[in-house]
């Protein structure tokens, strides 16, 4: 909340007038209209979307909206529903689901090093939920160092469980 206010706060001081407040930066965010929009259009195809590309609807929404900034949905879970349907959003929030399962799997262990990896890759989904609730950064470089930095998270975590069973907690 800290850091929400502290980035709200820079927002105001940069891209409006002085004497602009964070409640006034927020309420003139574009994100906002931009989410109504792609709320109406979820409506429209709520279990099929519009199909796999974070920028399908870029004209859509831009021409739209009036703002070239606002070419995708500019939230992770709204992205992934606008683009595959309520299945695929489900199967997309069942699979970090399933990542946290497991990271806290590793944090309740008794080896100190794979609660550390369970910690880790805690706050590593943490962190990626949060930045990823006003943008969408799984596309490119992002998309790759978040599910590679995972990748060797889960890895390393398994291959210590599977060197010292005893260590898992059930």
């Amino acid at each position: 909340g800290v850091l929400f206010a502290d980035a709200a706060h820079e927002k105001a001081r940069v891209h409006f007038p002085p004497d602009t407040s964070v409640v006034e930066t927020i309420e003139r965010d574009p994100r906002l209209p931009l989410w109504g929009r792609t709320a109406s259009l979820i409506a429209e195809r709520p279990w099929t979307g519009y199909g796999f590309g974070k920028g399908m609807l870029r004209q859509e929404l831009r021409g739209r909206l009036g703002d070239p900034t606002l070419s995708h949905a500019h939230n992770v879970f709204i992205s992934q529903w606008l683009q595959t349907g309520a299945v695929g959003l489900a199967l997309f929030v069942a699979l970090l689901a399933a990542i946290g399962w497991r990271y806290v799997r590793f944090y309740r262990s008794t080896s100190d090093t794979l609660a550390l990896l369970g910690l880790v890759g805690l706050t590593l989904l943490a962190g990626f939920v949060v930045k990823n609730l006003t943008d969408d950064f799984l596309i490119r470089s992002n998309g790759r160092l978040f599910w590679a930095l995972n990748a060797a998270i889960l890895g390393w975590g398994v291959r210590l469980e599977r060197a010292s069973p005893r260590a898992v907690a059930g």
